[in-house]
């Protein structure tokens, strides 16, 4: 494999996969597994996925025994660079495609391939630049705040690389709900599944999952909430421990 370099880690993510990460850079968090569970895959690996912001790589490498491809774009080139290693660590090259790039950008757009994806993915920057100190790590800062992509930019790149009747799935905010909505339909994404998340039962949602179509008609469903924590694997619920165990007791296909 690539020798890690100073300061980064080789972290476990179930089912034989491995990451890599730095440690002063932004690393992955449960955001990315919740996304990677909520996200409708068609069977026997039909899918070609296109990842937008894919930071280290984890949302392809969470989805890999599930898709037929996948488009990772990523504007930071450590960061990318980070990526397409684990990508080779995990034997993944024939499957996972790194782009170094900025994906408000058509020309790295059109690298992915414009209209060319049944399902898109992001995990986007949670909070406008006026809200909340800048990080002093800018890979960090760039990860949480919208310094170089707005919602509106996310949905836009979207809408341009998927196909008429393609799904964008993402994770983002309660706070930013509407907002989110807005944005995807001014694309042409309509809103067709959301799923709030809560800490604990009982507890306000801070986070919701949403995932919309292109080209689709009006009509949302709310899908039962999902609760993190509870008395299970990890102090998680059983439904979220069952995410982690699942990849522990299986090993990858390819």
């Amino acid at each position: 494999m690539d020798a890690l370099r100073e300061n980064e880690t080789l972290d476990d993510l179930g089912g034989g996969r491995k990451i890599i990460q730095a440690r002063d850079e932004f690393r992955f968090s449960l955001d990315a597994v919740l996304l990677a569970n909520f996200v409708r895959l068609r069977p026997n690996c039909r899918d070609d996925i296109a990842d937008l912001g894919t930071g280290t790589g984890i949302l392809p490498l969470l989805l890999a025994d599930k898709i037929k491809s996948a488009a990772a774009i990523e504007l930071r080139e450590n960061q990318a660079e980070m990526a397409g290693r684990s990508v080779r660590l995990n034997g993944l090259e024939d499957r996972i495609r790194i782009i170094t790039g900025d994906y408000c950008s058509r020309d790295v757009l059109n690298t992915a391939g414009r209209e060319s994806f049944d399902v898109v993915v992001a995990n986007p920057p949670y909070f406008g630049t006026e809200i909340g100190a800048a990080n002093r790590q800018a890979g960090v800062n760039d990860a949480r705040h919208e310094t170089t992509a707005t919602i509106g930019d996310v949905a836009r790149a979207a809408a341009y690389l998927l196909k008429y009747g393609g799904r964008f799935s993402l994770i983002h905010v309660t706070d930013r709900l509407v907002e989110v909505m807005a944005a995807l339909t001014a694309a042409n994404l309509q809103p067709k599944q959301l799923r709030m998340v809560t800490a604990r039962p009982g507890k306000a949602a801070t986070l919701f999952l949403l995932e919309a179509k292109k080209g689709a008609k009006p009509g949302l469903k709310m899908m039962p909430e999902l609760i993190v924590h509870g008395d299970c694997y990890g102090g998680y619920s059983r439904e979220v421990a069952g995410y982690y165990t699942a990849r522990y007791d299986k090993s990858p296909d390819v």
